[in-house]
């Protein structure tokens, strides 16, 4: 397929957004030609302008909330990215070694594969008993959704290393952590990947 050249793409880009820009101009035009109430139907220059206080707090009369969006945006994230960074070191961590010790396996397995299927939200109540209201009842909610799909791609990743690799590995002279280090970890990874995005989506 030939690829088009700069000038065909910029054309295409325009063809695109031809239909969209026409929609957004008879939307205003109809809104402010009073048909219906603009409370109704507002015009998207007044929702630009609403969106920008909400923001920005650039309204005098604004809502008490306004102003608050990058502070409150900047909370929630922090919130999410440590719930799911603490599942990160902790699925990860646990699933490498229940994919590579038999012991470890047996002992901690059954306890999570009873916890596995409790869905999150019904953590709820515990969570605020536990931590109270604030942070910590988010965090470890958003931990407990992102925990289980790393820990068990993790563990799928470790146990289906190439064994050829573990043997040729051990014949060089290499101890277990070694082993663990600069073979299992690396094959692993893809699994612990795919287990992260999973984690992100849920």
């Amino acid at each position: 397929m030939a690829r088009r050249s700069p000038l065909a793409r910029f054309y295409l880009r325009i063809e695109r957004a031809i239909v969209p820009v026409l929609l957004l101009v008879g939307w205003e035009l109809f809104s402010r030609s009073g048909i219906l109430p603009r409370a109704l139907l507002p015009a998207p220059s007044q929702v630009l302008v609403a969106w920008a206080d909400w923001v920005f707090a650039t309204d005098g009369n604004t809502q008490s909330y306004s102003g608050h969006w990058a502070m409150d945006t900047a909370a929630s994230a922090t919130r999410v990215f440590s719930g799911f960074a603490l599942a990160t070191v902790l699925g990860v961590g646990i699933g490498m070694a229940i994919g590579w010790s038999r012991t470890v396996e047996k002992l901690i397995e059954p306890v999570l594969q009873v916890l596995r299927p409790v869905p999150p939200v019904s953590w709820i109540p515990l969570a605020i008993i536990w931590f109270g209201i604030a942070d910590k009842p988010a965090i470890f909610l958003v931990f407990l959704g992102s925990f289980f799909p790393v820990l068990l791609s993790t563990i799928h990743g470790v146990k289906t290393v190439d064994r050829n690799l573990l043997r040729a590995g051990a014949m060089a002279g290499g101890t277990p952590r070694k082993l663990l280090r600069h073979i299992v970890f690396p094959a692993a990874l893809p699994s612990i990947f795919s287990g992260l995005r999973i984690a992100i989506g849920s």
